[in-house]
């Protein structure tokens, strides 16, 4: 048996070394060849392999160092993806691979299983005959953030190590052939993210809506009611109460990007016109405030603009007002005061009620596991 590999470069053949076979870009095409023999006939297979980046929006990592994503829950689903140098690309569910100029890391997330550190171990073998220094998540050295770039936030929500009982699902939803429709995307990546139409992503503890820059207004209403339909007809006989949330294109919490594996928070260059237009803003040079986080639930007609505070996340009412805490904690739906929506009683707290009494800030909440805050909201009697 015998392989042989080509990049296409220019519409040219170039070989490729086979000290790097099993290694692709995905910024590249290749072309594969694989030579066998049956009964003495030799036979021939020819596959072609397509990256799905190209290479105009690649990003060199600083210094050389190049950072790899190690994802999976089995030893047949478990692969390597290099991703971006830099510590937002980091993932707590995952094992990374850092090789700089001079080390080579593997980062144990908290959340990482047995198959991906052996996984992660096997390609670093294939990368580099220096030592590897294991580093746990929460350890690192001082070397390693430097070789990122410095630190940053990451997708840090701990997931089950073992095999999910419900697999995320992504579905297009789009009316761009003149009828609305929800067609499932199976094993999908960022890429498939389609910036003209709405996705629905179905993680089970919660249902995202993410909205492309150039999908129309029909087809977000749209989506908002199949959403719902959804959870209504779905065979297994889902939580009516599934939270249903919509993102922006350009301003995906971690709590969303962190189903994708090898999120790149670059994919999407926003002008200032696109900013505009969604309702965030940016300062010069600085970092653009997310547009309004929109909530709905089975029951709502419509999805909602929660109020937000100063840090841009939902907080009391549209006109700002607050209410007392002792007006919402272990108050029934039918105490409250008019306007408290009873599933969501934190959102009408102050800033500094709301940190009292579940112990973390607005944003920190928000990055919580669906579970987790449910658990501080019946701590603190506002469930």
């Amino acid at each position: 048996m015998l392989s042989e590999v080509w990049r296409i470069e220019n519409l040219e053949l170039a070989e490729v070394n086979p000290r790097t076979y099993g290694q692709f870009y995905g910024g590249d095409c290749y072309l594969v060849l694989y030579t066998y023999r049956v009964s003495s006939r030799e036979q021939r297979v020819l596959y072609m392999w397509q990256g799905g980046t190209g290479r105009a929006g690649a990003v060199e990592p600083a210094g050389g160092a190049r950072l790899f994503q190690v994802r999976g829950t089995n030893e047949l689903n478990t692969k390597a993806t290099e991703v971006q140098a830099r510590a937002s690309s980091l993932n707590a569910n995952d094992v990374f691979l850092l090789q700089s100029e001079h080390s080579c890391y593997l980062w144990y997330g908290k959340g990482c299983n047995g198959d991906e550190r052996m996984m992660a171990k096997a390609v670093a073998d294939v990368l580099s005959k220096r030592d590897k220094q294991v580093v746990m998540e929460g350890q690192e050295p001082a070397e390693f953030w430097l070789a990122l770039g410095g630190k940053a936030p990451y997708a840090s929500d701990k997931r089950s190590t073992e095999e999910p009982l419900h697999s995320p699902r992504l579905f297009e939803c789009s009316n761009q052939t003149g009828r609305f429709r929800m067609t499932e995307v199976d094993d999908f990546a960022q890429s498939d993210l389609d910036e003209e139409d709405v996705m629905l992503l179905d993680t089970w503890e919660e249902i995202f809506l993410w909205l492309g820059n150039s999908a129309n207004e029909s087809e977000t209403k749209e989506a908002w009611d199949c959403a719902r339909e959804y959870l209504r007809t779905h065979p297994a006989g889902r939580q009516q109460d599934t939270a249903v949330v919509a993102v922006k294109q350009g301003f995906e919490p971690p709590t969303f990007t962190g189903w994708f594996n090898a999120w790149d928070p670059h994919k999407w260059s926003l002008s200032a016109s696109t900013l505009n237009s969604g309702g965030g803003a940016r300062a010069p040079g600085g970092p653009a405030s997310p547009p309004p986080l929109y909530t709905s639930r089975v029951g709502d007609s419509s999805p909602h603009a929660a109020g937000r505070s100063a840090s841009g996340l939902p907080s009391a009412t549209a006109g700002g007002k607050h209410v007392a805490p002792e007006l919402l904690i272990h108050k029934a739906a039918s105490e409250l005061p008019p306007g408290v929506d009873p599933c969501h009683k934190e959102n009408f707290l102050s800033d500094a009620d709301f940190e009292q009494l579940l112990g973390v800030g607005r944003l920190e909440f928000q990055r919580l596991a669906t579970w987790r805050q449910k658990e501080l909201k019946k701590k603190a009697g506002l469930f």
